[in-house]
């Protein structure tokens, strides 16, 4: 394996273990608070919400997306 793709797999490593970590901690918490002010989110934050339960998906998400662009330079 190259060294960007060992790069890239790093990052996306790191990446994935802070979201995990935002998932299970941060985010519910996130949720419940803005539950409680009973008002409307927008933008990145509804985003970050609404995807949350999904995070299994990033991953696979990410390292798809590395394997095309590897293929298309060859």
């Amino acid at each position: 394996m190259e060294q960007s793709t060992r790069t890239l797999f790093t990052i996306n490593a790191i990446l994935y273990l802070v979201y995990a970590v935002g998932v299970f901690f941060i985010i519910p918490n996130f949720e419940k608070l803005f539950d409680g002010f009973e008002t409307k989110l927008e933008g990145l934050s509804l985003l970050v919400i609404v995807t949350y339960r999904f995070w299994f998906i990033f991953p696979v998400f990410f390292i798809g997306i590395l394997f095309y662009s590897k293929g298309k330079e060859m």
